[in-house]
């Protein structure tokens, strides 16, 4: 990797409509980033191997765990503690606990990523993801 574009933002450069609301607040992949190598390199990619890979940056110097949260587990509490999208109006939630059997980084954030396959992920326990994260995979009962 080349060090010579590392560089520091100039806090003159930066004005208040760069910033986001709290209330605006959720935390997602931005569809947009990709490794500095391959425009292929996006957060599904990143999903791959999170392990290794939530580090890439792109050509912006913009890590993958920035970028990705949600594959990456980084989504980031708001000011009381609790998780965003974690719990909808009836009190369906997913389990925080809850871990794929292959990877402790796929977590219900991981599998929000892609629900059509990742629901079908078990633990451990064999417990399904769509068991677990039942937010995430729509699987609520009212």
């Amino acid at each position: 990797e080349d060090d010579d574009d590392i560089g520091e933002e100039d806090d003159d450069d930066i004005d208040d409509d760069d910033f986001v609301d709290d209330d605006d607040f959720s935390c997602e992949d931005d569809a947009a980033w990709h490794g500095k190598f391959s425009e292929s390199h996006d957060c599904n990619w990143v999903s791959a191997r999170t392990n290794t890979r939530c580090e890439f940056v792109s050509s912006e110097n913009i890590p993958a765990d920035e970028a990705c949260p949600v594959t990456c587990g980084t989504c980031e509490e708001d000011d009381n503690g609790t998780d965003y999208e974690d719990e909808d109006e009836d009190g369906c939630a997913d389990d925080p606990t809850w871990v794929g059997k292959f990877n402790t980084a796929h977590n219900c954030e991981f599998v929000a990523v892609m629900p059509n396959v990742r629901c079908n992920y078990e633990d451990l326990e064999q417990i399904p993801a769509n068991e677990a994260c039942r937010l995430t995979c729509d699987t609520c009962t009212n």
